[in-house]
């Protein structure tokens, strides 16, 4: 199996809430509603990845995705994790989200 052959989980797009999204590192956060963040790291395709997220998102929810950008290289602090859920806990921002589509996330 490759190394882009492995599923580790499957989110449905109507339970993302939004994205956190790092401007100096290749770091970005799915934000899940429902249930914990998933933190992912792309050097080559994070810019790729995130607009077609956006893209998926507005095409579902028929409006623009919240995203948060932070100059920050590790995005951890802002990921709701596994044990933060079974606490009932979720991390919060400290700044408003740019609302975005996919027009306008190539712009930031």
């Amino acid at each position: 199996m490759g190394l882009f052959t492995r599923i580790k989980r499957k989110i449905p797009f109507s339970n993302i809430t939004g994205m956190t999204v790092s401007r100096f590192s290749s770091e970005f956060v799915v934000h899940v509603g429902v249930d914990h963040d998933y933190r992912f790291s792309s050097a080559n395709l994070k810019i790729k990845i995130v607009e077609t997220i956006v893209d998926c998102f507005c095409g579902l929810h028929k409006k623009k995705m919240p995203l948060y950008y932070y100059d920050d290289l590790s995005l951890e602090q802002y990921t709701t994790t596994i044990n933060d859920v079974s606490k009932k806990t979720k991390k919060l921002h400290t700044i408003e989200p740019l609302y975005l589509d996919s027009e306008t996330i190539r712009q930031n």
